[in-house]
């Protein structure tokens, strides 16, 4: 399935829970939404880590 743009009023991002007020796009996934801004903070920060300014942190394993 290929993300699609949504401009519905009746969903939320799945990053920071942030309402669809029609302000912002929304891209829907498998499992989701993710607004505009969230994607720009992605792509900013994943920007940094490419260009060698910040370095990743490895995720925790949650499972212990």
């Amino acid at each position: 399935m290929s993300p699609t743009i949504e401009k519905r009023f009746d969903i939320g991002c799945n990053f920071c829970g942030k309402i669809n007020d029609g302000t912002h796009m929304f891209v829907a996934g498998l499992y989701g939404y993710i607004c505009s801004p969230c994607i720009t903070l992605c792509v900013n920060t994943l920007a940094l880590v490419a260009d060698g300014s910040v370095s990743p942190h490895p995720l925790k394993d949650e499972k212990n």
